[in-house]
C-alpha cells in the first residue's frame, strides 16, 4: 500500500484503515504479506507512523517499502523500524530527473528535451545504485512506468539474483538474448554507448556519433526485424535523438556566438544597426 505518490492520505487515516483492510484480506488470501511505505509522509506523519510500528498494533504487517519521495534516508528508515519488519526497497528506475535517482551532471540541452521520462539504459548507474544500499533493506520491487528502461529492469532482476556480476557480463547477456548472438559485441558496446552519451557537456561528447554509427549498423545487420523488433527501434530512436540535440546545440552555440559578436561591435556600429 502506497503512503504517496500515489496515495496522500494522511499516516493517521491510513494505518488504522490497514488494520481492517489487513482482516478482510485474511478471509480470502490467507497467505498473503501486506507492506506499506511512508512516500511523502511529512515530519509529523513519520512520526505517527514508527509509534504505530512501536506499538505493537501492526502484527498483521509484513514490512515497509522505501520509495521515491520519503523524506529520510534509507539507512534512517531502517534504524526507525522496528527490527520484527522487513524492509523493501521501490527504487525508480524509469525517471531521468525531478526524481530518486536523477542523471548527474545531466547538460541541460539533453536534461529539457529528453526530459523526465524518455529511453534510458543506465546499466553503470543501476548496478552502483543497487549494490550501494542493497545490505539495507530485504530485496526491492521496481518503479517502472513502461518499456522505456527494459534495460534497467533487467539489470535489476540480474543484480537481485548475483549481485557479483559485471555491467560487462550482464549487458553482454542482454545484447546476446535481444539482438541476436552474432550481434552481441556490437549491441553491447552501443547500448553501453548510449549511457556514455549523456556523460559531460554535449557539445563535446564523442559518444554521441560512434553510439548512432554502432545502432545503424544494428540496423542493418537485423534488417528482417527492423519491424518487430522494439527494442531495436527504441534504441535506435535514442541514438538519432541524441546525435540530433548535439547537433541542434552546436548550431546555436554558434549563432549565439556570432549574435553576441555583432552586439558587442555597438560601439562602433551604433546600438540600432548592432
Amino acid at each position: 500500500m502506497p503512503g504517496g505518490d500515489d496515495g496522500e492520505n494522511l499516516a493517521q487515516y491510513l494505518m488504522p484503515w490497514l488494520v481492517d483492510l489487513a482482516a478482510i484480506l485474511k478471509e480470502t488470501q490467507p497467505h498473503a504479506k501486506l507492506w506499506v511505505s511512508n512516500q511523502t509522509f511529512t515530519d509529523e506523519e513519520n512520526a505517527y507512523f514508527f509509534d504505530f510500528l512501536e506499538s505493537g498494533k501492526a502484527p498483521w504487517l509484513e514490512g515497509v517499502v522505501y520509495g521515491p519521495w520519503t523524506h529520510m534516508t534509507l539507512e534512517e528508515m531502517r534504524a526507525k523500524t522496528p527490527s520484527q519488519f522487513k524492509m523493501r526497497r521501490y527504487p525508480d528506475i524509469n525517471h531521468n530527473v525531478r526524481c530518486q535517482y536523477p542523471i548527474y551532471d545531466w547538460d541541460p540541452a539533453l536534461a529539457h528535451t529528453l526530459n523526465r521520462e524518455s529511453v534510458d539504459p543506465r546499466p553503470h548507474a543501476m548496478t552502483h545504485i543497487h549494490n550501494l544500499f542493497a545490505r539495507h533493506a530485504d530485496g526491492f520491487g521496481t518503479y517502472s512506468d513502461g518499456i522505456h528502461d527494459d534495460l534497467n529492469k533487467v539489470f535489476w532482476s540480474l543484480l537481485g539474483w548475483d549481485p557479483e556480476r559485471t555491467v560487462e557480463e550482464m549487458t553482454a547477456s542482454y545484447a546476446k538474448v535481444f539482438f541476436r548472438d552474432s550481434n552481441a559485441e556490437l549491441a553491447a558496446k552501443a547500448l553501453l554507448g548510449l549511457e556514455d552519451n549523456w556523460r559531460g557537456p554535449v557539445l563535446e561528447n564523442t559518444s554521441i556519433p560512434k553510439a548512432l554509427q554502432q545502432w545503424r549498423e544494428l540496423w542493418k545487420a537485423l534488417a528482417t526485424e527492423q519491424e518487430t523488433n522494439w527494442r531495436l527501434q527504441m534504441y535506435l530512436y535514442r541514438a538519432y535523438f541524441d546525435a540530433y540535440t548535439q547537433d541542434k546545440a552546436r548550431q546555436e552555440k554558434a549563432q549565439e556566438g556570432e549574435a553576441n559578436s555583432i552586439l558587442a561591435s555597438a560601439g562602433t556600429l551604433g546600438a540600432e544597426a548592432a
